[in-house]
């Protein structure tokens, strides 16, 4: 029965890019990374170049492996963010790839993780945007749209280097909702 619901998941999601004139390709585990070491020093400058640098590591869906440590599918696209990135301070960028299948499985499942969590956010935000929708709550509708907008871009951009079925679904559906309401 799982199989035959993920089958039908990718179909749908299959005929939607089509429709949207988008090529998709999924991978159920990653097993090359980039991975983003900072090191920063407690001054002002140093904590405003680390705050830059986490919000932008969050915005291209970069999530904490451990302390100073951030990874990311390794793709082209990241690989030129990470360069971006690495223009914000001692930040260095390494390539990985594990030859540990098992760990390979718990990097991914992490990650999943981290970015279903982003995910679940976004979805409460736009869910309260169609609250305010229905609540004819056009102002306060409206003030919400920029940030959605930009936070919907990025992680379209994340899912799609993840390139992960279930994550992809997850976003349109956020996606479609965010739509009805005027978006």
């Amino acid at each position: 029965m799982t199989t035959e619901i993920k089958e039908n998941k990718s179909a749908e999601l299959e005929i939607t890019a089509r429709l949207a004139d988008v090529e998709i390709h999924t991978k159920e585990i990653c097993d090359k990374w980039l991975l983003f070491t900072f090191d920063l020093p407690s001054t002002p400058e140093g904590n405003k170049a680390r705050a830059k640098f986490l919000k932008d590591a969050r915005r291209l869906g970069a999530c904490q492996h451990t302390e100073s440590v951030y990874l990311i599918p390794f793709t082209a696209a990241a690989e030129m963010a990470a360069l971006e990135l690495a223009k914000a301070g001692k930040l260095f960028v390494w390539t990985s790839e594990s030859t540990d299948r098992t760990q390979a499985q718990t990097v991914t499942r992490n990650y999943d993780q981290e970015l279903s969590g982003m995910l679940k956010k976004l979805g409460g935000r736009v869910y309260r945007m169609v609250e305010l929708l229905k609540a004819n709550k056009i102002k306060t509708l409206n003030r919400m749209r920029e940030k959605t907008e930009e936070m919907l871009s990025d992680m379209g951009d994340a899912v799609r280097r993840r390139e992960s079925l279930d994550l992809m679904i997850t976003y349109e559906a956020i996606r479609r909702r965010y739509q009805m309401t005027g978006g």
